[in-house]
């Protein structure tokens, strides 16, 4: 499992599975891919289902917060800084309106930075979270052919909602990169997705004690 340490409340991996392109990506916990009920992943499986509105309020709300606090960690110049929300498997360029874009553009908004949701394409695919083949899901992320325009920026965010293994990250900031070989990419997500079963085998627990206070009172507040 990559390794990771605590900044500025979110935990930041220098390195994924699959890296190439990224400067390094963050998110806020862990998504307990076998343990629904741990509090951190019952939120964002809510949110992932997009049908409960106090989820998404809840993530968005603390998201507004916390990612111009990245941005500032970072160093960034906002104004230098372009938010980018990654692709649904079927989209071939991201809906203005899906759930990705709204969030880097109310987070691109919250600090100080730009926003352009249809910056990347691609080929519409099979989804990629039931393949556990490292080779065959990039070989389904190769196929997408994702490419991307000129950003005028310094610093580039890519969206997700969550990283498994940063494959979709790492399309994403190699394809921007082609076009803009001077930027930096971050990759963004709200959680880690990772199995608590895995790691018990190797006599390890992992939890989510790590999150700021902070950032559990913001999402209640926006849950209301």
């Amino acid at each position: 499992m990559p390794g990771w340490e605590i900044f500025h409340g979110w935990m930041a991996f220098r390195y994924l599975d699959a890296n190439q392109g990224l400067t390094r990506s963050f998110t806020i916990a862990y998504k307990m891919t076998d343990d629904g009920a741990e509090h951190w992943t019952n939120r964002f499986n809510r949110f992932k289902s997009k049908k409960d509105r106090g989820a998404l309020m809840g993530g968005v709300t603390m998201m507004e917060v916390a990612v111009p606090q990245l941005v500032t960690g970072l160093g960034l110049d906002p104004s230098r800084t372009t938010f980018v929300p990654a692709l649904s498997s079927s989209e071939t360029v991201a809906a203005k309106k899906g759930l990705l874009a709204v969030l880097a553009r109310r987070c691109a908004k919250a600090a100080g930075a730009a926003s352009v949701h249809d910056a990347i394409s691609k080929r519409p695919h099979q989804p990629i979270h039931g393949i556990y083949n490292a080779a065959a899901r990039k070989a389904v992320l190769d196929g997408a052919e994702y490419r991307a325009g000129d950003i005028d920026a310094d610093d580039i965010l890519v969206f997700d909602d969550f990283i498994t293994r940063g494959d979709t990250l790492s399309h994403i900031a190699q394809a921007i990169l082609e076009a803009n070989p001077r930027a930096r990419m971050y990759g963004v997500a709200l959680g880690k997705a990772e199995r608590r079963a895995y790691h018990r085998q190797f006599g390890r627990e992992i939890s989510n004690d790590h999150v700021p206070k902070k950032w559990d009172i913001l999402w209640r507040k926006g849950e209301g």
